[in-house]
């Protein structure tokens, strides 16, 4: 039987060995006298970025723009590349992204919304 968790990771495209060896590396992290590292729960979402400059252009405009409205974005995962080609060059460069942001604990979100 499956359980939620692992569907849900299957969902996202998270992979659960990739889950666990995390957790794993906070636990070591924490028994080797290492800060406390808080248990957090992500949300994970595509994005698609565009650009006609370069792939790393792409990147940095789509983390910027979704900064704009998802609050505690962590991380990034390059999930796929395209472009068109225009006369024989490089037209438009897509990227697609999977993006991480945290959810924030209640602390946070009164602090975010008072600030």
């Amino acid at each position: 039987m499956v359980d939620r968790g692992e569907l849900r990771g299957r969902e996202y495209g998270v992979d659960r060995r990739q889950v666990e060896a995390q957790t794993e590396h906070q636990h070591c992290h924490n028994r080797k006298g290492g800060r406390h590292i808080p248990d957090k729960t992500y949300v994970i979402t595509e994005i698609v970025g565009t650009s006609e400059q370069s792939i790393s252009a792409v990147v940095s405009n789509a983390i910027e723009q979704s900064n704009k409205t998802l609050k505690a974005l962590n991380w990034f995962e390059v999930k796929a590349l395209r472009g068109t080609v225009v006369g024989g060059t490089v037209g438009e460069y897509q990227v697609t992204l999977d993006v991480g942001f945290r959810y924030l604990s209640d602390e946070e979100m009164k602090a975010w919304l008072e600030g």
